[in-house]
């Protein structure tokens, strides 16, 4: 996949992120990745699609975001990449809209598949590099085998939450800090380069000297 490193980090982030809230402590998440075939009616039937006018089929890397939590129902799933839309209290919705201007601007596409008591499923894509190879376009990759490169600052009061943030950061190849306050996330970004920085939606009201570090 061609396109900026940052930014389609922080739509792994963001989507992680919108997975494990979803899921509860006691839920599931599933990441997984892999290569498919897409045609134009496809990729157009997107929730969030390429800028192009007629979108280009081929083949596409994917990263699937799975959870078992309540799903969303369809006025929800009209709405959910308007920027300050949000069915969590405290959170200020901004996230989704963040990944839907990303992945459009780097010529992606995402698709959601949810609906009540049934989880939710977000697929994003992205236009294979010419030239890639791989077995089967639609054998699942080794999850392990992709690599972030990035370290992400988790502020989360939540145990259980945090213990979960760590398990998918890790499989995803991050490396991640977690923290239960403010003043402990400044600590770790006084000594550590930080790419990317997940907020609880109750944490946000001392967060001022975080956001502007």
């Amino acid at each position: 996949v061609e396109g900026d490193s940052g930014r389609l980090q922080q739509v792994v982030l963001n989507l992680v992120t919108n997975a494990v809230e979803a899921a509860g402590a006691e839920g599931r998440v599933r990441v997984s990745t892999g290569v498919v075939e897409l045609d134009s009616e496809q990729l157009a039937a997107c929730r969030v699609r390429p800028e192009a006018e007629e979108p280009t089929g081929g083949q596409h890397v994917y990263v699937l975001f799975e959870d078992d939590g309540p799903g969303l129902a369809p006025e929800a799933l009209n709405k959910i990449f308007d920027p300050f839309y949000t069915t969590k209290g405290g959170a200020r919705g901004l996230g989704q809209a963040a990944v839907e201007w990303i992945v459009r601007s780097q010529g992606g596409a995402l698709c959601v598949d949810s609906s009540p008591g049934q989880g939710a499923k977000f697929r994003v894509v992205f236009p294979a590099r010419p030239g890639l190879s791989v077995s089967s376009p639609s054998v699942m990759t080794d999850t392990d085998r992709w690599r972030a490169a990035a370290e992400v600052l988790v502020v989360e009061e939540d145990a259980a939450v945090l213990e979960t943030f760590r398990a998918l950061l890790t499989r995803l190849g991050c490396l991640a800090h977690l923290t239960r306050g403010i003043d402990d996330a400044l600590e770790v970004l006084g000594r550590r380069k930080i790419q990317a920085v997940y907020l609880a939606g109750r944490q946000l009201a001392g967060a001022a000297p975080l956001l502007q570090g």
